[in-house]
């Protein structure tokens, strides 16, 4: 019986989040910047998964950056998410979501989602709000927007 891998999520400077940010969303480019405008803005909340040596294997930032999706306004951004390839599919992805959707209030955010990814952020509870178009690196994107149970 393999062994889980061990991760903890908890808040980080953006600073700890670009090689893996640009490693896995960038291919390793400079350019587009593995950096967000909002990286040092008030408000802004990044998270990072850490192994148990400390090493940052997944990434997440929350920005205040408002949007508005049939009449429900999102104010902030899931933006520059990220997981090691070593790690893709043992949890650390789904652990920032749910860390990220504890994190916000008010508890509406939206996300411009690789398409790719589309099924990973239905299945934590998003929904596609737009028609697919070209993002960042070139690559098929749709809106996604979550917005927490009442009750």
């Amino acid at each position: 019986m393999s062994e889980q891998p061990v991760f903890a999520v908890d808040r980080a400077d953006a600073v700890d989040l670009l090689g893996l940010r640009r490693s896995v969303l960038r291919d390793g480019r400079d350019e587009p910047p593995a950096s967000h405008l909002g990286d040092d803005a008030p408000g802004t909340v990044h998270l990072a998964a850490r192994d148990a040596g400390g090493l940052v294997v997944g990434c997440v930032s929350l920005v205040r950056e408002q949007r508005v999706f049939d009449g429900v306004e999102a104010p902030v951004q899931l933006c520059l998410m990220a997981v090691d390839p070593s790690m893709q599919g043992a949890g650390v992805g789904a652990a920032l979501i749910a860390e990220a959707q504890r994190s916000v209030d008010p508890d509406h955010i939206w996300a411009a989602a690789r398409s790719t990814a589309l099924g990973f952020y239905v299945r934590c509870g998003f929904a596609v709000v737009s028609d697919e178009y070209i993002g960042r690196m070139d690559l098929l994107h749709h809106d996604v927007l979550w917005v927490a149970a009442s009750g």
